[in-house]
């Protein structure tokens, strides 16, 4: 149990992920004993050794048995923590529902599982005698989590491997090698036979095949030249769609692994009650869009009618909400009855684009924040939308290219979603605009406000 309170003491003080050897740990131990730490993520296995590989066979199998215990080390470690969610602390208490718990554990994956508490002590174990004849013993160490990744324990999986099972994987490797290798003989002679009658052959049809290529490249080039202006059109169009379709993907992807997060809590009927017609009417949107492009191929027209504003802007703002990146995204104006002329099922995927440049802006940048108005626009008649972040700004240089399509600063991407955007709110009879500085980045735009008697 030496070497186990050691790895736990590894684990305590979060000594660096890389692979190290515990002779600074281990100093009063014998060579012999002084295991190897190998790190699978937050998996870590010491590898203690009886003698010297043997083989490379014997190398290759202790280091698939290595990535095979890390994997299930981690499947345990999940299942511990899903049924653990709530604990934030393990005491002598729960060793009793503990052993129940790695006794099946153990029946599913095969493994000992020993559970410790944060102070190195012994809370449950469900082990098998040692085999006789050991040749390697891997060790795999993690921390035992709670449903909020909380540290509350350690979890210790011992896997032993024997000379039997060595020689087993010897005999296995090299009744599965040999064949081939004969195999492998028998077809070089014979391309090497027949192979020198068909080389002549080839070389009397290359000539007239290089003639023929050619005439065809010439072919194709000029069928090329022919249609460029047509390829061109295809290809923006289906940059446009492939865009459009991509960019609500994120936020639905993340509204539902929210509601997997809170699955099983009171939270979740109402959370799912707001997210479920969101999550629809997106869907409703790529649907239209794939099949306009199919049976049009062009993507919809602006159609413009009555559109209740503060519920699409809510809805798409609640789509962001739980962003990877954490960053907040707070709401300031009315809920309802707010009511303008715009395309009720284009205009949220302004919004989209905007919020979603927003976040992306801010992924580095420290106490990063969202923040989206909706009010009264200065101009009669009009309501002003804004959306704003405190990131490094646009560069003065690039700033008149902003709505370009296919103008973007980022790696991936079109570079189409503010040119769209653009499109989407003119042909609604509304305009867009920005402005920024090395503080941030404020988008506005201004719809028609319908005048609600």
């Amino acid at each position: 149990m030496g070497n186990t309170l050691l790895i736990l003491l590894m684990l305590t003080l979060q000594l660096p992920f890389t692979r190290i050897t515990m002779d600074s740990l281990l100093t009063n131990a014998p060579a012999a004993q002084r295991p190897t730490i190998y790190t699978y993520g937050d998996i870590r296995i010491a590898e203690s050794r009886n003698g010297r590989y043997v083989s490379f066979i014997e190398r290759e199998y202790t280091e698939r048995q290595r990535i095979e215990l890390a994997e299930k080390s981690r499947y345990i470690q999940s299942q511990l923590q899903n049924l653990y969610v709530w604990n934030y602390v393990l005491t002598e208490r729960h060793s009793r529902g503990l052993r129940i718990d790695l006794r099946d554990l153990k029946y599913t994956y095969g493994l000992d599982i020993i559970v410790y508490d944060l102070d190195g002590n012994l809370l449950a174990e469900e082990t098998s005698d040692p085999p006789d004849n050991v040749r390697t013993n891997l060790t795999a160490y993690t921390e035992f989590l709670n449903g909020g990744d909380v540290r509350i324990g350690f979890i210790v999986i011992p896997l032993n491997i024997t000379e039997a099972e060595v020689q087993a994987e010897n005999r296995r490797y090299f009744s599965h090698i040999l064949p081939p290798l004969l195999i492998l003989l028998l077809v070089t002679l014979v391309i090497g036979f027949f192979g020198g009658r068909h080389l002549l052959r080839v070389r009397q049809r290359r000539a007239k095949q290089q003639y023929d290529e050619r005439v065809d490249a010439l072919r194709l080039e000029a069928a090329q030249q022919a249609g460029t202006a047509a390829t061109a059109a295809w290809r923006t169009m289906a940059q446009q769609v492939a865009h459009e379709i991509n960019n609500p993907l994120t936020p639905m992807k993340l509204t539902l692994q929210q509601l997997q997060r809170i699955r099983g809590t009171e939270r979740f009927d109402p959370a799912f009650d707001k997210a479920a017609p969101m999550l629809i009417e997106e869907i409703d949107n790529l649907s239209r869009i794939a099949t306009s492009f199919s049976t049009f191929a062009k993507i919809p027209e602006v159609r413009v009618s009555e559109v209740p504003i503060a519920e699409k802007l809510t809805a798409s703002i609640d789509l962001f909400r739980h962003n990877e990146a954490g960053i907040p995204i707070r709401y300031v104006g009315p809920d309802n009855g707010v009511v303008v002329m715009a395309d009720a099922e284009q205009i949220g995927q302004v919004f989209t684009n905007i919020l979603r440049n927003a976040v992306q802006a801010l992924e580095n940048v420290k106490d990063g924040d969202i923040i989206v108005m909706l009010k009264t626009a200065s101009t009669p008649n009009q309501v002003e939308i804004s959306i704003s972040d405190n990131g490094p700004g646009i560069p003065s240089e690039i700033q008149d290219k902003v709505f370009k399509p296919n103008f973007t600063t980022k790696s991936s991407g079109s570079g189409l979603g503010l040119a769209i955007s653009k499109n989407i709110v003119e042909g609604s009879g509304g305009h867009i605009t920005f402005k920024t500085s090395n503080k941030g980045t404020t988008f506005y735009i201004y719809l028609t406000k319908l005048q609600v008697s």
